[in-house]
């Protein structure tokens, strides 16, 4: 009769396992770099998708801002003494002359986006009608007086106007900036 070596089969036995777990992490391995992948590209995309979102979500407040700034800075080159020279009101600015029409109806968008730039946007409207809109106001009163000696005001209260006005501008630039610094960049 055949006698059966019972450490061969046991070895062979052994040798077959081993194969066969080195088979099995093979497929493991190749099943987890595949998923790795996908995963990877899952997750580029949907960076992709929500840096896409923010932007669209920035971009009115983006455009405001910087409607703001190029009109203001349109207004602080502006020869003003010449204007309210004039008495007949024509060209005459006014406070809701310092920011675009739809500032108060982006400023309300702007509290449910981000809080911080809702408080920097009131802040500056704030700034805006108490420093420069006040000096736009004055010189009205000036212009309207239209006596010689008041009139020699104007350059005084046009300073004063540019320098707030400066000040307001910074501030707007500030404000951009850090929006700008809400939208992240592909790297």
């Amino acid at each position: 009769m055949c006698r059966v070596d019972w450490v061969l089969v046991n070895g062979f036995i052994a040798a077959a396992a081993a194969l066969v777990n080195a088979a099995l992490l093979f497929w493991m391995i190749r099943v987890t770099i595949r998923y790795v992948n996908i995963t990877a590209r899952n997750l580029n995309e949907l960076r992709r998708q929500n840096n896409a979102i923010i932007e669209r979500e920035v971009r009115p407040y983006r455009s405001l801002l910087t409607r703001s700034i190029q009109q203001l800075t349109a207004l602080e080159s502006r020869d003003l003494i010449s204007v309210f020279e004039s008495r007949d009101d024509r060209g005459w600015l006014l406070g809701n002359d310092l920011l675009p029409a739809d500032f108060d109806q982006i400023l309300q968008q702007a509290a449910a986006f981000n809080l911080d730039l809702y408080e920097s946007l009131t802040k500056i409207r704030t700034d805006l009608f108490t420093g420069p809109g006040v000096v736009l106001s004055k010189m009205a009163d000036v212009g309207r007086s239209g006596k010689a000696t008041v009139l020699s005001e104007l350059p005084k209260l046009q300073r004063d106007f540019r320098k707030l006005l400066a000040t307001d501008i910074e501030a707007l630039k500030i404000a951009k900036e850090h929006l700008e610094q809400m939208v992240p960049h592909d790297r």
